[in-house]
């Protein structure tokens, strides 16, 4: 009896293998991205039909009326986000991946506890991985202070099913006027310049407009899941009577022709990030510059972006150097250099820092600013947001920092490539086996 009972486990144990070992290594299926008329070739950047096609592509409707403001770094980010949060009079909400304990956070308790004693409503979501090294005692302070928490799918016995999906996301909005995305986190490593060993190269957006209501949304979404409350009245959207949408003195906020922002979700098909670099790859004519820390294209990606040089674009790609914190995504993306490179794509590692922003500007007017990585775990498995906007000023600024960048990163050069060791070729074979995890 044991042994039939033994048997009979071990065929359940060996189904639900079968089953879950495809969803734990999925990827998306998109190969070819077509028009209507079976190809791209009428359709880009400067086409009347670009605004209908990215509502349908990517279900995110690009409008005017809305600002930016490039933020680099640290440097360039928290003075900046301190700011406007001490200057909250009604609602803060965030969502946020990344949390440790140090300066940022413990600086970011102390506003957060301030305006909820002064009567703002405050809501924080955080991821339950991402944010995990923050304990109760971290939280306790800021919760007696009116803060209300929420923990996006912690781990857990009988959460198992969702641990490797995860938020990747950044929004934090101000009293409905002001949003911040980008890629940063509420770690000291994002403190400085970005140019130092250990001040971690990023790139963030100060957002006004119609954008930031896209913003409140994705918080909407997490807190729904991860607080188990609907928010459906419009309180948190209501900004103050002469609120705080003001700019920096440089007055660097700029004015977005048609802008709009992208909230990706995991998915067993494909997703909206998936569909966003796909389409972004597909639709550019001159040139194509992608700024992303874990660069690691699969081959439906890869296949676009030698297309796209097929085609005469000057396609560049600025990714991390030996610098990066997860090294099996630097030895699974050098897996795919050599054909890239051999296509004429031209592949920079930056040197001086760890390199953690996610950017793409197009033929010098279309630009992405966000959380996607060039990855398997941000096009399948994780929530991930970006502001998508068509401005030729904007795309400027981002063109401008990525040859700033790239000035201070080494170029591969293929014949050289070509010559390394065996052992890092076994390095890189053996983190692609990894890859649909990374």
């Amino acid at each position: 009896m044991l042994i039939v009972l033994g048997v009979v486990a071990l065929l359940i144990t060996l189904a639900f293998a079968f089953v879950g070992a495809p969803y734990l290594f999925r990827t998306t299926p998109v190969r070819r991205v077509v028009g209507m008329d079976s190809d791209t070739t009428s359709l880009d950047f400067a086409s009347d039909e670009l605004v209908n096609a990215l509502r349908l592509t990517v279900q995110t409707a690009l409008e005017p009326g809305s600002t930016a403001e490039l933020l680099n770094n640290g440097d360039g980010t928290f003075e900046r986000l301190w700011q406007d949060l001490h200057a909250a009079r009604h609602s803060i909400t965030i969502v946020s991946y990344f949390g440790t304990p140090g300066e940022v956070t413990d600086t970011l308790a102390t506003i957060l506890a301030d305006r909820a004693r002064a009567g703002v409503e405050v809501r924080w979501v955080y991821d339950g991985v991402g944010s995990g090294t923050l304990a109760d005692d971290y939280f306790a302070p800021i919760r007696e202070a009116g803060v209300r928490t929420a923990t996006f799918r912690a781990v857990r016995g009988h959460t198992l099913d969702r641990v490797n999906n995860r938020t990747h996301v950044r929004s934090v909005v101000i009293d409905g006027t002001i949003g911040y995305t980008g890629g940063f986190g509420f770690d000291d490593n994002w403190l400085g310049d970005g140019c130092s060993g250990g001040q971690w190269r990023d790139c963030n957006v100060r957002l006004t407009g119609p954008v930031v209501g896209s913003l409140l949304a994705a918080f909407i979404t997490h807190w729904a899941e991860a607080a188990n409350e609907l928010i459906v009245s419009e309180s948190l959207a209501r900004g103050q009577p002469g609120g705080n949408v003001g700019h920096s003195p440089a007055e660097r906020a700029v004015p977005l022709a048609l802008a709009g922002v992208m909230l990706s979700r995991g998915a067993m098909g494909s997703s909206a990030a998936e569909r966003l670099l796909a389409t972004t790859i597909a639709l550019s004519r001159r040139s194509l510059l992608i700024t992303n820390a874990y660069f690691i294209p699969g081959d439906d990606l890869i296949d676009l972006l030698v297309e796209a040089r097929q085609r005469a674009v000057d396609v560049r790609v600025l990714t991390n150097g030996a610098r990066t914190d997860v090294m099996l995504a630097l030895w699974a993306g050098r897996r795919r250099y050599e054909r890239l490179l051999e296509a004429g794509i031209r592949i920079f590692e930056y040197q001086p820092a760890l390199l953690h922003a996610k950017t793409i500007v197009a033929d010098g007017a279309w630009s992405v600013v966000g959380t996607i990585n060039f990855d398997n775990r941000s096009l399948a498995f994780n929530n991930e947001i970006s502001l998508i906007a068509l401005d030729p000023t904007f795309a400027a600024q981002l063109e401008g920092q990525f040859q700033a960048d790239t000035a201070l990163a080494q170029e591969i050069d293929l014949a050289r490539f070509r010559r390394r060791s065996l052992r890092h070729r076994l390095l890189e074979q053996t983190a692609t086996l990894l890859s649909r995890w990374l």
